[in-house]
């Protein structure tokens, strides 16, 4: 059931972390503003995730109510050569988020 939001009625806001660019971020983004969310989808120049200084007064800034983290370290050749790369966005951002 799709719920639609009532104009009085102030939208649920989600952090969308790979939705500017990202083609499953970019599908979860629509996916939430047709069910009455209101998706944040910053780009690598706006928020730096991997900054909890920058993270938490962005997400209290902004009323955040959820967190979908798309953003993966998703090329498996490229991952035995860039280990920390790798690392980094499928591990310690994941626990940042946390």
């Amino acid at each position: 059931m799709v719920r639609k939001t009532v104009m009085n009625e102030m939208p649920k806001t989600a952090l969308v972390l790979g939705g500017k660019t990202g083609l499953l971020g970019q599908s979860l983004a629509k996916a939430l503003e047709s069910s009455g969310w209101r998706p944040i989808c910053p780009g690598r120049d706006e928020l730096d995730v991997f900054s909890t200084t920058a993270l938490e007064p962005f997400l209290d800034k902004n009323h955040v109510q959820a967190i979908f983290n798309t953003i993966a370290y998703t090329q498996v050749d490229k991952a035995e050569s860039e280990p920390d790369a790798a690392r980094s966005l499928n591990a310690c951002l994941p626990e940042i988020l946390a």
